[in-house]
């Protein structure tokens, strides 16, 4: 499953060659965030677009057909209807990710359902109202289950006119508090959290490369081992026959570039390293607060008043300890003074309890939704309650009528599993994600409204 791919095809097929040809694509800053993951400007040439602009920049009058892919607001409407009566092109076609507000009704709009934007293979960020649009773009019936009664309205909203059966699951950031406050160290979610690179630039650089793929969800405990099999890789030399040698040369640019990336990972890779040697002063506290381990009151106001540790990994801490049930009395607060308005929404929050395998002392905690998956999968549904839409009839092809969404049903392995996340996802959820999908086999992909890190719960 790569949905990156799979949307940049649906918006090829929807859009891009939409009902004419030759035309100029105007789109508006919504769908320019859209298109900038998965197209470049010259690329479109390629789908017989003329050319491409901006709706609020200077444009000139062209002999050519117009499709605006937009968000159709009333503001926008406006834009096009002034281009409309002016005959700023030959003929108009609106794809719209809403309903249009205002649209003169003598241009042709169609309504597409495409407003998602896709970061990674297997992750999405779009907001839940907009679940409709997964539905399209990977051309899924999803069954759905959720976790959270909140959630049941949105469970609702899904259209009944895809084609393959997939399952979607919803959960609410309160499941599972612990994650984004906690210390990881994988080496993406790591450089995330510790800001010692632009990380923009890695993903514009070496996104899509195979390198990053292979290192992004790597442990620190084992990077080194894995750089150093790449670098015996690029080292290794062809032999001289004329096949190897024309690969040599086809291969060079795409040699250059991992040469050029290895050296920036390992560079990265050492400082965090070196970062970790601080991180080894307080992880295992972490770790013993957030899997139930036992552990001295004591210890854990030791490193809350330790100022060799940095005050946002002390206040991470200190939530973490408030999160797993501690209440700080009077007295311990007396010498936290710096903590005393630092407070963190529980709401639904429980810690739960799990016999956690790991490789690693400082990596025992799994995040909650990879563990509720997993034990999902046996059918164990114990660790957090799920939830399915009340239903009137048992067949799909009634409920294709009825619109209710969610049945009892197998669903294979090779259908589509939707993992999405009111209230925001972290970067070591997403490894999950792409880890579970390698150990079961199921094609899952992981959304959420927003990314979120320590720094938004200690900046409250």
């Amino acid at each position: 499953m790569d949905i990156k791919k799979t949307f940049k095809q649906k918006i090829i097929s929807d859009v891009l060659t939409y009902n004419t040809d030759w035309p100029v694509l105007i789109y508006d800053k919504t769908c320019a965030e859209l298109l900038k993951n998965l197209f470049t400007k010259s690329e479109f040439i390629t789908y017989n677009i003329v050319m491409s602009q901006f709706i609020e920049e200077n444009r000139d009058q062209a002999d050519f057909p117009v499709i605006y892919f937009v968000k159709c607001t009333s503001e926008i409407s406006k834009i096009i209807n002034s281009d409309f009566i002016n005959k700023k092109y030959s003929s108009f076609n609106v794809c719209s990710l809403c309903e249009p507000e205002n649209l003169n009704n003598e241009i042709s709009c169609k309504v597409v359902h495409l407003n998602i934007k896709a970061m990674e293979e297997r992750f999405f960020l779009s907001e839940i109202d907009d679940l409709n649009s997964v539905c399209n773009i990977l051309n899924s019936y999803f069954f759905v289950e959720y976790t959270n009664r909140n959630l049941e309205k949105y469970s609702k909203i899904l259209t009944d006119d895809n084609n393959k059966l997939g399952k979607l699951i919803l959960f609410d950031r309160s499941i599972d508090l612990f994650t984004p406050l906690l210390h990881f160290y994988t080496f993406q979610p790591l450089l995330e959290d510790i800001n010692i690179t632009d990380m923009k630039k890695i993903y514009e650089e070496y996104g899509n490369t195979t390198l990053w793929k292979d290192l992004r969800h790597t442990h620190l405990g084992e990077m080194s081992d894995l750089l150093k099999s790449y670098v015996k890789k690029v080292r290794t030399k062809p032999n001289e026959n004329i096949k190897d040698l024309m690969k040599a040369v086809m291969d060079a640019p795409e040699t250059m570039k991992t040469n050029k990336g290895l050296r920036l990972f390992f560079d990265l890779t050492e400082e965090c390293y070196a970062k970790f040697d601080y991180f080894d002063t307080f992880a295992n506290i972490e770790q013993s607060i957030v899997t139930k381990e036992k552990i001295k009151n004591e210890k854990i106001l030791k490193i809350l008043k330790n100022q060799n540790i940095e005050e946002n990994d002390r206040k991470r801490i200190f939530l973490l300890y408030k999160l797993s049930g501690h209440k700080y009395t009077d007295e311990e607060m007396k010498d936290l003074e710096f903590l005393k308005d630092l407070d963190i929404e529980i709401g639904d929050f429980k810690p739960i309890s799990y016999d956690y395998k790991f490789n690693y002392a400082v990596s025992k905690f799994e995040p909650t939704i990879s563990v509720a998956l997993r034990e999902y999968i046996k059918n164990n549904k114990k660790i957090i309650p799920f939830y399915k839409v009340e239903r009137e009839k048992k067949t799909v092809q009634s409920l294709r009528k009825t619109n209710l969404i969610s049945v009892k049903k197998e669903i294979k392995g090779d259908n589509i599993w939707c993992i999405y996340i009111k209230g925001g996802v972290t970067y070591e959820e997403i490894k999950c994600i792409y880890k579970l999908s390698d150990e079961l086999g199921i094609e899952f992909v992981i959304g959420s409204d927003k990314i979120v890190r320590a720094q938004d719960y200690i900046n409250k």
